[in-house]
């Protein structure tokens, strides 16, 4: 299988020729999903519309309802801003103890037919 997509990886390591290592395909996209729900909409000047407005929600209380509004908030920024995949389904879990929301999100890239997963954990500040 060739290389479909390909961005340089965000931690920035070298390869042994002193090149920035390379992400490509299914962590191309993996890596452009966490950037996307990592960075508050409105932070980067050249590119106001970029990312989500996911950190509002950490000073709210854990509740079903804001869980419920974390998964709509993930679904319109990645269908507006990553057009390599179509999300079959986000799952947000509440977890009270540790103060967190789990979030799974699975999708296919429009390139395969092969459902992929990401997900990650937002706690509260």
């Amino acid at each position: 299988m060739s290389t479909t997509y390909s961005d340089l990886s965000y931690l920035m390591t070298k390869t042994s020729i002193g090149d920035i290592n390379v992400v490509e395909d299914s962590d191309s996209i993996r890596q452009s999903i966490i950037t996307i729900l990592n960075t508050t909409r409105g932070s980067r000047v050249m590119r106001p519309h970029f990312g989500c407005y996911l950190k509002q929600y950490l000073f709210e209380p854990i509740t079903a309802f804001v869980g419920e509004e974390i998964g709509e908030e993930i679904k319109s920024a990645l269908e507006s801003q990553e057009k390599r995949i179509v999300i079959t389904n986000i799952t947000v879990q509440i977890d009270v103890e540790a103060g967190a929301y789990d979030v799974s999100i699975s999708y296919v890239p429009v390139n395969s037919k092969r459902v992929e997963n990401t997900s990650l954990v937002l706690r509260k500040i």
